[in-house]
Order: C-alpha cells, then structure tokens, then sequence
C-alpha cells in the first residue's frame, strides 16, 4: 500500500464491521483487525462492546486516524 511505501515502519490498524474481517484478515500489512458487531445484541452489550473498544484502541496511541466512513458512531471511536 502507498502507506507502507512512504511509511515502512508503520503499524496499520483497522476498525471495522466484524463480519468483514475475513477479508482482510491474511493481508500482511495489516498489523491489527477491531471489530465492531453489534448484530443481535442488546443496548447494554451494544454500550460495552463501545467502551470495551474505545478502551482499547486508546491504549494503542495512534499517531494518525483515516477515517472512511460517515458513520457517527466510528467517529465518535476514533475521537476518542
């Protein structure tokens, strides 16, 4: 990818949907997959399946966020 070229050293984490894992996940410059699935579940497991995120992905101190989507919720994670 064009960010490994200018960027070798770079750890490159993705968020997204979980169903759509699979797809990336043997991708080799992909350090990271977080899911979000929320199919089926209720407001409070919806709620700690965020923070349970949020807290994750805060701890990993991103440098930089691309966002792609225009999903709220996404952006709120990334803010975070």
């Amino acid at each position: 990818s064009t960010l490994k070229q200018n960027y070798p050293d770079a750890k490159i984490d993705m968020l997204l949907y979980q169903d759509t894992i699979p797809i990336l996940s043997e991708n080799p410059e992909i350090n990271a997959l977080y899911g979000i699935s929320n199919k089926g579940a209720g407001t409070f497991d919806k709620i700690k399946n965020v923070l349970s995120l949020i807290k994750t992905l805060r701890a990993n101190n991103y440098d930089l966020v691309i966002n792609l989507t225009d999903q709220w919720m996404v952006a709120l994670l990334v803010r975070c």
